[in-house]
């Protein structure tokens, strides 16, 4: 008897989830969401046009996916969709990018010191070496990184569902 892998049943998760595994699931599943935009650009753009569109960066990508969208004429609700999800995206792609190219810094004030506030952790790329405290630096608590997280999963099955849709090609039986 054969057996079939589902998608749901190879999703790796966390026994805990700590700053460490939080952040390497959110980058383990934005690399597979954006491996389901280039496999979608892949399965539809011509190959000469998906070389030149898999070397651009993922903002890029996205912005020639929602031309392939509108030039191929898909239906409204899909482009929608998809603007949708670019829009939704955005805040997310920064968190992701500044996990992936920053460092992290746990602050710890008196109040935090004491346990009358959590302690946060500064995300912050290298060029702030010097300014964990500064205003300009992203600071955020474990629950921020939580909700991103789970707004990832939400997208990435947004990005799975419209990756799956297929236009209706004319039936060459039909008169």
């Amino acid at each position: 008897m054969a057996s079939h892998l589902r998608i749901e049943d190879a999703m790796i998760l966390p026994a805990r989830l700590d700053w460490p595994s939080a952040v390497g699931n959110f980058i383990l599943e934005f690399g597979s969401m954006e491996w389901t935009l280039l496999a979608f650009l892949k399965q539809h753009l011509p190959m000469y046009e998906f070389k030149r569109v898999r070397d651009l960066h993922f903002k890029d990508r996205m912005s020639a996916t929602s031309d392939y969208l509108n030039e191929e004429d898909y239906p409204l609700e899909v482009q929608e969709a998809f603007a949708r999800f670019v829009e939704d995206i955005e805040p997310i792609r920064k968190l992701r990018n500044q996990l992936a190219h920053g460092h992290l810094t746990m602050i710890q004030d008196h109040a935090a010191a004491s346990g009358e506030t959590p302690s946060k952790v500064t995300l912050s790329l290298p060029r702030d070496l010097d300014r964990p405290y500064n205003a300009e630096t992203w600071n955020m608590e474990f629950s921020e990184l939580k909700k991103g997280l789970q707004r990832l999963y939400e997208l990435s099955g947004e990005m799975d569902r419209i990756s799956k849709f297929e236009p209706e090609t004319p039936n060459s039986n039909e008169p």
